[in-house]
């Protein structure tokens, strides 16, 4: 299967090839409630919350300066928005805010410069 880039909100930010995902299920959140003199819990569902999603792979550059502003424009989106997200096989994740970047690997100087990355998102809704 021939992936699409990955694009967050529009931008192809990541091509370092085919990236690996974790998506946990939706969170629920209750409000349980008891009652003096009567038995059992009072249980109010408030529906789904957020989701978390990882997506760790490699990001590849001309050079080290070129690799640096690509990190530049992934931070950029940690700003407290949500984007949309729609990764290589064209799933598209609504609402996802951008909550934390990381170099997991020193820069590799081959040609082209390479590092592995984590990236953790929250998937707010649908």
């Amino acid at each position: 299967m021939n992936a699409k880039p990955i694009r967050l909100d529009g931008k192809k930010l990541f091509d370092g090839g085919e990236p690996t995902w974790q998506l946990a299920s939706w969170r629920r959140q209750t409000l349980e409630r008891s009652f003096a003199g009567v038995d059992g819990v009072l249980s109010i569902d408030l529906g789904r919350r957020q989701r978390t999603l990882k997506q760790r792979g490699w990001l590849t550059a001309a050079s080290k300066a070129s690799l640096r502003k690509r990190c530049e424009e992934i931070l950029a989106h940690i700003d407290g928005f949500t984007h949309e997200l729609i990764d290589g096989d064209g799933t598209v994740y609504p609402q996802v805010r951008m909550d934390s970047f990381k170099l997991l690997s020193e820069v590799y100087t081959s040609n082209p410069v390479r590092c592995e990355y984590e990236i953790i998102y929250s998937q707010l809704g649908e």
